[in-house]
């Protein structure tokens, strides 16, 4: 490959002295870090300045080491290093080099074996000893690549690779393929099981091989998938050239559109898929754009516009206790919530029951402290404060009998307090003159500073500044919970009352650091263990801020928390839905009191059970964050630990009274992986949501303002001031109507009224408002 056809693959190449740079595609460079020259026998040579790995690089724009080596080495049996002045670390690897591994696992996913691909072109299976080395072959193991996410999904894709399915991954779409890539026999019957009533979408190379082995497959799967299609690259992409795979297609469309390239093309091979299915020819290009012997306008059905949305599970409320599970249903079907806002809440109120100091110790290297940040989203009239204020009516009902028990207490501490005060100001008053015992002062002082006054017990508390809110740490022992139907504590952390951010009490809390405040003229504030347990509730507006806040995400609190993304009922609820049963709300009440009432504190450990499963979901997180996670890796990077937190909970409601007293078991552990896998999906819907591209929503808002008006045909000034509110310059039109008609819901043409010709826009009849789904 030329050095001009390596520079096509990267954005704004500037010619440079000696060579060229564009922007690095691993990392957001606004400064054109990457370094682009021509080596010695034709080779190309690449170096980032920000430090970004060459093969990354390569990987990104679709290039292999193979692809930059010089000339005279691409048909050698080994490549060897080159540098050369410009760049001293771009190195063309040997022919054994490792350049990519493919983890396949089970169901479960633990691992079995692995793929390997070596530079410049090769192969090789190994599976793992049980040592931690490696022995070769797959040791007689045979499944599909990502199996997991298979389980969880009602659409796969089938491509030769696994390059392209992780391609795919990144774009949401779940997609496997086999082991052994594309010929006769190379399917194996044992793969359909996993595809059972899926719709799966089979994507050959283009090549005669790759298509024989999509039509065997299509053929396997007959009558175990819920529908099989076989889509040939070539119909949307003529010039693929033969061997293109999917990879391919897919660096032509983004080359050809940079901003929705890849995604838009994605969506027009569903599209096209789903009219091949209703029995629909999709029309071609040059169809389309002829009109019909009529005279009017062929409009086809546009390529959908809605936003990505993650398959949602059921919310396992199966996990819980028992007596814990009963309440739940009855409540959410008392309010005519979802399952999931009251199963999300109900581990924060769990969370909030640990009184004392509570940790899980994983290995001996790793404590994890047991305490939760829950945020259930949902919209206005969600009954979210009614869920919120059921759910904690037993913590509040001890919080009340405990200030109640204690007020004598609290009030003779606070007597004796002011007493030792006074004493002490006195004894002080008759030394300055000469007329008391120094070390009666110096005894008073020291009583007073030894002094431990018994304060009023607070378990809840609502709305309070970062500076408070370590004040009620220090004051309760180190624990506390915020329980909230509002989303009024992010506006105390990001600076409402002292116009300073202030982060680092919920960061420090999470994760049981210690937190010491010093000020000048005021008492210091130490607490060495913190427990923080975090409920609330908040509308999607709030969470969208809390994302787009730089800090908030950037030091890492929304990977803090745990999401649901609530299913609204409105507009079908139940009028008379049945209350909840007084013996069922009873149980749940003595459940948690049983809880708060245990006052042990100490450290749970995992059975070797238990142990087995958290390796085997570790494995899973690890495969999927360079997936279907890559997007959320601060999230899911923490997953496991809120696991192993949920899974203590369970444990600790299953035996409240025993529960230092045995370990967590698998039972309790497969509980909470339960809870995790579907926590998961949330958050992906969640970050999917809030990370959409600006273009993308502005054209769905557009194109909602223009359904709006009922016109079939409109001037750009005219939807400029339908939707100048959110979009406030009308150049930022262009993009979005660009976006508009790629995907068949506008075509521009020319108005001509006797003077200078005007641009109008036609709007397609076809086309109806896009679903937005909520988050």
């Amino acid at each position: 490959m030329q050095l001009a056809d390596v520079l096509a693959r990267f954005e704004r190449p500037i010619k440079r002295a000696g060579g060229y740079s564009a922007a690095c595609p691993c990392h957001d460079d606004r400064r054109q870090s990457l370094s682009i020259g021509e080596g010695k026998n034709g080779g190309v040579l690449l170096h980032c300045h920000a430090g970004c790995d060459t093969k990354a690089i390569l990987e990104a724009v679709g290039l292999r080491f193979r692809d930059v080596a010089p000339t005279e080495e691409r048909q050698g049996p080994a490549l060897r290093a080159e540098s050369s002045q410009n760049d001293k670390r771009a190195i063309v690897p040997m022919q054994s080099q490792i350049v990519a591994t493919y983890d396949y696992c089970d169901e479960a996913g633990r691992l079995l074996f692995q793929k390997v691909r070596y530079a410049p072109k090769g192969f090789s299976q190994r599976h793992p000893d049980g040592k931690g080395g490696w022995n070769k072959g797959r040791g007689g193991q045979a499944v599909l690549f990502r199996l997991p996410a298979i389980a969880a999904s009602d659409t796969v894709w089938i491509c030769e690779g696994e390059k392209d399915c992780l391609r795919l991954a990144a774009h949401g779409r779940c997609a496997t393929t086999a082991p052994d890539g594309a010929g006769p026999g190379k399917w194996k019957p044992s793969y359909n099981d996993a595809l059972a009533v899926k719709n799966v979408i089979i994507i050959p190379d283009n090549d005669a091989v790759g298509i024989a082995y999509a039509r065997e497959i299509a053929d396997a799967l007959s009558g175990v998938a819920k529908c099989v299609s076989v889509f040939d690259l070539v119909s949307l992409w003529p010039e693929l050239p033969p061997k293109g795979d999917l990879s391919d297609f897919l660096d032509a469309m983004s080359a050809r559109e940079p901003a929705h390239g890849e995604e838009g093309a994605l969506l027009q091979i569903e599209a096209m898929i789903a009219l091949a299915l209703q029995g629909e020819a999709a029309p071609s290009e040059e169809a389309a754009a002829q009109p019909p012997s009529d005279g009017t306008l062929r409009w086809s059905e546009p390529i959908p516009l809605d936003a990505p949305d993650t398959k949602r599970s059921a919310f396992p409320l199966h996990a819980f206790p028992p007596p814990i599970r009963a309440f739940l249903e009855a409540l959410a079907e008392s309010t005519q919530t979802a399952p999931e806002m009251v199963g999300l809440l109900a581990l924060g109120v769990l969370s909030a029951t640990l009184l004392e100091r509570c940790d899980v110790e994983v290995t001996p290297d790793w404590v994890e402290p047991v305490c939760l940040y829950v945020v259930a989203v949902a919209a206005p009239a969600e009954r979210k404060s009614a869920v919120l204020g059921t759910l904690c009516a037993p913590l509040h009902a001890f919080e009340e009998e405990r200030i109640r028990l204690q007020a004598d207490e609290v009030a003779a501490s606070a007597a004796e307090c002011r007493m030792l005060e006074k004493r002490l100001q006195e004894a002080e008053n008759k030394a300055a003159k000469g007329k008391g015992d120094r070390d009666e002062v110096r005894r008073l002082a020291a009583e007073l500073a030894s002094f431990e006054r018994t304060l009023p017990f607070q378990l809840l508390a609502d709305d309070c500044t970062p500076e408070r809110l370590i004040s009620l740490l220090a004051q309760q022992n180190g624990r506390i919970a915020i329980a909230s139907s509002e989303g009024g504590i992010f506006d105390a952390m990001s600076g409402r009352y002292d116009k300073s951010l202030n982060l680092d009490v919920y960061l420090k809390a999470h994760a049981g650091d210690p937190i010491r405040v010093d000020r000048v003229g005021r008492a210091s504030d130490k607490v060495l263990q913190p427990r923080l347990t975090l409920l609330l509730t908040i509308q999607p507006d709030v969470l969208e801020g809390l994302f787009t806040h730089a800090s908030f995400r950037g030091r890492g609190l929304c990977g803090r928390f745990l999401y649901a993304c609530c299913t609204s009922k409105v507009g079908h609820r139940r009028v008379d839905p049945p209350s909840i049963p007084n013996d069922v709300r009873q149980d749940y009440a003595d459940a948690v009191d049983a809880m708060l009432r245990a006052g042990r504190s100490g450290t749970l450990t995992l059975d070797q059970d238990a142990q087995c499963e958290r390796l085997a979901f570790m494995r899973e997180i690890e495969t999927r964050l360079g997936s279907d996670w890559s997007d959320m890796q601060d999230w899911a990077g923490k997953l496991l630990g809120a696991t192993i937190r949920i899974a203590a909970l369970l444990h600790i409601a299953t035996h409240p009274r025993h529960a230092f007293e045995t370990p967590i078991d698998a039972i309790s552990f497969r509980a909470a992986v339960d809870l995790a896998r579907v926590l998961a999906e949330h958050a992906l819907n969640v970050y999917a949501r809030l990370d959409e591209d600006e273009d993308l929503k502005n054209a769905r808002y557009i194109w909602k303002r223009i359904c709006q008006t009922g016109a079939k045909e409109i001037r750009k000034r005219e939807i400029y001031r339908l939707c100048h509110g959110c979009i406030p310059r009308v150049e930022r039109l262009d993009p979005p109507l660009a976006l508009l008609e790629t995907h068949g819901y506008i075509r521009f043409t020319e108005e001509t009224t006797g003077g200078r010709p005007s641009k109008m826009i036609l709007v397609n009849p076809r086309a109806s408002v896009p679903k937005v789904p909520e988050l």
